[in-house]
């Protein structure tokens, strides 16, 4: 059905657009931290200006006692200030340029965290059972899933082996991402990487960038090995992955006995396959 806004009176007309506006201002404040009634409470307070308790609780459909409470928790989290008069407190919201100012200080909190990480991760992995017998498997499906794998293979890694189809992916989605994403964050990681491909003009292509993408390929026949799938090998890790267009799916074996096996199994193949293939 259509409705002629014209037909609507005009205080209600904006009370829904001013609905529609708070609903998107307070989802926003919430996927940045603050709960529900802070988020009501912030937006009413940037509507009536300072104000004391009891008027900013009316305002925001909260009790006294809540409204209270909320807002020394926004005072601690620099969305709220406040003011005595005549021994009365009255609370002010921040303009919303403060907001900028707040996520750049968590954005400061998270490098600093992610490097303290870093430096703490040994720490962590000295901890892991080295003589567990069974190893982790996790599966993955569809687009999703392939980029994850991907995303792995850069976590705290310095170098890969792989028996490779990139080349010959034919899902846009996919090659998008790992030709504008995947092989920049990878060098930008500088991790080395050793692949065999299979000899195609798409695979020829593909290692004219070896060099600088710090890869280094060789190239087997391709009338006597199809490569239906990517394998890379990579720490303590062995990550299979179909890249079938319409069945992509994929599996990462965390397993040290398992991943060295293969790469002795990877180091066999690579001193077979003959390098000259690729001039």
């Amino acid at each position: 059905m259509i409705v002629n806004n014209s037909l609507i009176p005009w205080p209600l007309f904006s009370l829904g657009r001013e609905t529609r506006g708070n609903n998107m201002l307070t989802k926003f404040l919430k996927s940045i931290g603050l709960s529900e009634k802070e988020a009501q409470i912030y937006l009413s307070m940037l509507e009536i200006g300072s104000n004391g308790v009891s008027v900013i609780a009316k305002k925001s459909n909260l009790t006294r006692t809540t409204a209270y409470s909320v807002l020394e928790t926004l005072q601690k989290k620099g969305f709220v200030t406040f003011y005595e008069k005549n021994k009365i407190k009255y609370y002010s919201a921040e303009q919303p340029e403060i907001i900028k100012y707040i996520l750049n200080q968590k954005e400061n909190e998270c490098r600093k965290q992610e490097k303290e990480f870093q430096n703490l991760l040994p720490e962590f992995e000295s901890l892991i059972n080295k003589n567990q017998i069974l190893p982790k498997v996790k599966f993955f499906e569809g687009l999703d899933g392939i980029i994850e794998i991907y995303e792995d293979t850069l976590k705290n890694n310095k170098s890969k082996l792989a028996y490779s189809s990139i080349p010959n992916v034919q899902n846009e989605k996919l090659k998008k991402y790992i030709q504008e994403d995947y092989l920049s964050k990878r060098k930008k990681l500088k991790i080395n990487v050793r692949a065999i491909f299979q000899d195609t003009p798409e695979s020829r292509e593909f290692i004219k960038n070896d060099k600088f993408l710090l890869r280094e390929s060789r190239l087997v026949p391709v009338s006597q090995f199809q490569f239906r799938s990517e394998i890379n090998i990579y720490k303590n890790k062995i990550a299979m992955m179909s890249l079938d267009a319409n069945s992509m799916h994929g599996v990462i074996i965390e397993s040290e006995p398992i991943a060295e096996t293969q790469k002795a199994i990877f180091e066999v193949a690579w001193m077979n396959v003959n390098s000259n293939l690729l001039y």
